[in-house]
């Protein structure tokens, strides 16, 4: 099947003698996507200033309290975020803090048996 597959590959690609065709640009390393052609694109980046650190994406303090109008009933009602998230704050504190216990607990006695 090999030799088969080696011959099928041999007749297919020999028979390319046009030199402006794609398979022989690319082989020849002259199609418009070669490492050498797309030298000539590049620029570079300053990582610093296309990245948010303030926060890691999110926002840092609390979203203001919704009102959402519900004209169906003639009434309204307020999500209170306010109130939520001064302990929402809390519980993210005690799980970083659990977190790296964690982490220190394991580097110090993560150690296997028979060592």
């Amino acid at each position: 099947m090999a030799k088969e597959q080696h011959k099928r590959n041999c007749e297919m690609l020999g028979e390319d003698k046009d030199p402006a065709s794609f398979f022989n640009q690319v082989k020849n390393g002259t199609d418009s996507k070669s490492a050498e052609a797309l030298k000539g694109e590049a620029n570079q980046i300053n990582i610093s200033t296309q990245l948010d650190m303030s926060g890691s994406g999110l926002s840092r303090s609390c979203p203001a309290d919704p009102r959402i109008d519900l004209p169906f009933a003639g009434k309204s009602f307020v999500i209170p975020f306010s109130a939520v998230c001064p302990t929402l704050k809390t519980m993210s504190d005690v799980a970083l803090m659990i977190t790296a216990l964690s982490l220190l607990f394991w580097l110090v006695n993560g150690r296997k048996e028979g060592e």
